[in-house]
């Protein structure tokens, strides 16, 4: 997690912010800035490591209390009021671990960004982690449908 310490608005970008942004020197910056600049102003953004993700530990608790199960299903019906997809998505990253996410999204018939934003609320719950490609179920959600299934 990264925690946000400080907010400036700057006028000039120095070498040595330049480096610390990685860029070799401030006109490689600037370069990048102006080409994906919609205008306005500029601002330094001091960021520092805020902590592990707390999903990382709820993730890995495969050990679903009744009261675990009952908030996670809760939660998913509430999901699935609209469109009906939750479960089908958590059993289809079960069944095609690191598979990439378009084609998980056309199986399912959804597009692509939808899928993906869907697959967040899901990591959100602790059921699903990414991966540098696709995703899988976490020991958490591989527990939930489970005990679903049942």
């Amino acid at each position: 997690m990264v925690e946000i310490v400080s907010i400036a608005k700057v006028k000039k970008i120095s070498e040595a912010d330049a480096r610390k942004a990685g860029f070799d020197t401030a006109p490689k910056l600037l370069a990048l800035v102006d080409k994906k600049s919609r205008g306005g102003d500029l601002y330094k953004v001091g960021v520092r490591f805020g902590g592990e993700d707390p999903r990382k530990t709820l993730r890995a608790s495969a050990d679903l209390s009744d009261d675990d199960f009952q908030q996670i299903r809760k939660r998913l019906d509430r999901m699935d009021a609209k469109i009906t997809w939750t479960r089908a998505v958590l059993r289809l990253i079960g069944e095609r671990p690191e598979v990439v996410s378009t084609e998980l999204a056309a199986e399912v018939g959804m597009e692509r960004p939808d899928f993906k934003l869907r697959v967040r609320r899901l990591k959100e719950l602790g059921l699903t982690e990414s991966l540098e490609v696709g995703y899988r179920l976490s020991p958490r959600g591989r527990a939930f449908l489970d005990a679903d299934a049942e």
